[in-house]
């Protein structure tokens, strides 16, 4: 749109101009043949060609990189607002981690490991939240005799709860069975702080008021995801990740990965006022997700990155301008590498665009002839004209 309106009004100034030179020439003179060559100089000087070749050949080389490293780039203007970005958001399942939880250890109290599976599986029997399918189709998987549950609900950023033989059970964080006044002993306090101080998820089971142990689930963060975070903070970008995990577990991944900043305890529409509030400190903000229960987060930032996970089974969200096909992290590193390289050829035809136009402008309307300039005939403006659009092509093609 900018480049739309300098293109307007320089082509505007340069019909002006040339008829303002053409006139005062042929008052001057009394020369029709100067004036109208004076006129058709500076009209041709004024051209906006240049201008306009200043940003095509740049995008359409820049999107041909970006296909070639498996990057989709759905909205244009994404990936030249991405130079400007200062701050990476990211979640965490199927971005930071690999998407695909499993469980690692089940940790009974008063009842068997495929009892609390079963229970647990029983009221994430419609989830959508991965944690929760992995219950349910682990309980299939092992066979596990599940039970008839009403009223089962999911409670973003808590955890799940259903009535089965008309008790609430309930799976999710401790700090949520607690305010919900389910007593936990201190041994499965203990055992799950040690759990997420080694980056598992664990998760708590109730039945009734008492808690019936622990499922502790695992999510492998890619041996990738390090080194391309680090090589991203060297380059002066912020890495801050948003998840609905607890604090201990949200503390182990960012010292693990030595994140700039991480914020635990989020529900889909916390992430989405967390990116607002970042935004509104002047950050311009580039934002990973994975599904769509990233959608709201993902809608306030400035550009939206969705990595594609094709072994991740998760409703793939469409709020997004960039696709990572491979859905690896470590892609956010050519993909910078094009915009940043976009953005500095496309200035670089800009400056030099805007500065010949206001030299041949200025010589072709004669300024400079009372200081014994010669005039600029109209071959040599279209010559002037044709060398400047060249060299800016020139310049596109390093692209």
């Amino acid at each position: 749109m900018k480049n739309r309106i300098v293109v307007k009004y320089s082509l505007l100034a340069g019909l002006f101009l040339a008829l303002l030179s053409g006139t005062s020439f042929f008052l001057a003179t009394r020369s029709a043949a100067l004036a109208a060559g004076v006129f058709l100089s500076v009209l041709i000087a004024a051209l906006p060609i240049p201008l306009l070749l200043a940003a095509p050949i740049v995008m359409r080389r820049s999107l041909r990189r970006a296909r070639e490293a498996n990057i989709t780039i759905v909205n244009e203007k994404a990936l030249m607002l991405l130079a400007e970005v200062d701050t990476i958001v990211t979640v965490k399942n199927g971005v930071i981690t690999e998407g695909a939880p499993y469980i690692a250890e089940i940790v009974p109290e008063g009842t068997s490991q495929s009892a609390l599976l079963a229970l647990a599986a029983s009221a994430e029997r419609t989830a959508l939240h991965p944690v929760g399918r992995v219950l349910y189709e682990t309980a299939l998987a092992r066979r596990c005799r599940l039970q008839a549950a009403s009223a089962l609900s999911e409670m973003p950023g808590k955890g799940a709860e259903a009535l089965i033989s008309r008790t609430p059970v309930r799976v999710g964080h401790a700090d949520w069975l607690i305010e919900e006044g389910v007593p936990i002993s201190g041994a499965l306090l203990a055992r799950g702080d040690k759990m997420a101080d080694a980056g598992l998820i664990p998760v708590f089971v109730s039945y009734g008021r008492n808690c019936r142990g622990i499922i502790a689930l695992a999510d492998d963060i890619p041996s990738e995801a390090a080194p391309s975070l680090h090589r991203l903070q060297r380059q002066g970008l912020s890495i801050q990740m948003l998840t609905g995990e607890t604090a201990r577990v949200t503390a182990a991944i960012k010292k693990q990965l030595g994140l700039n900043g991480a914020r635990p305890n989020l529900s889909p529409s916390e992430k989405a006022r967390e990116v607002q509030l970042l935004r509104t400190h002047g950050h311009t903000i580039a934002m990973m997700g994975a599904g769509t229960r990233d959608d709201a987060a993902l809608r306030e930032a400035d550009v939206r990155i969705l990595l594609v996970r094709e072994d991740v089974q998760e409703e793939e969200t469409q709020a997004h301008d960039i696709r990572i096909e491979r859905g690896r992290i470590g892609d956010l590193l050519p993909l910078f590498a094009i915009a940043r390289k976009a953005a500095m050829l496309t200035r670089a035809n800009r400056l030099i665009a805007i500065s010949s136009w206001a030299l041949l402008v200025l010589i072709a309307t004669g300024l400079f002839h009372p200081l014994g300039s010669p005039l600029l005939p109209p071959t040599i403006a279209l010559l002037a004209l044709f060398l400047v659009s060249l060299l800016i092509v020139m310049n596109s093609l390093r692209a």
